[in-house]
């Protein structure tokens, strides 16, 4: 996808949200910035969504391992380890603007 370089960073996650379903770390290979970036402007856009009247939704992580959802989770970053079987292998939570 080519982004535009007239758009701010929130402007093209909130262009991109609103195609696909995407985690952080796709943002971030698609926008050319750090994931760290991209998760310090989601915040931001979650409120600007909400002001604009849309929704901004988003499928939980999920352990690949024992298939926990981590559906309560309030922040948006991924979770270290699974509460239920302790592993690592986290599958990011992904955003999407509708």
């Amino acid at each position: 996808m080519d982004m535009s370089t007239n758009k701010t960073i929130r402007q093209q996650i909130i262009t991109l949200l609103k195609e696909n379903d995407q985690g952080t770390r796709d943002l971030s290979r698609i926008i050319g910035k750090r994931e760290k970036e991209i998760m310090d402007h989601l915040p931001h856009v979650k409120r600007s969504i909400k002001a604009q009247e849309g929704t901004f939704k988003t499928t939980p992580a999920r352990c690949l391992r024992c298939d926990y959802e981590f559906k309560k989770r309030k922040r948006l970053s991924s979770p270290s380890r699974c509460p239920s079987c302790k592993s690592s292998h986290i599958q990011d939570p992904a955003f999407r603007i509708i």
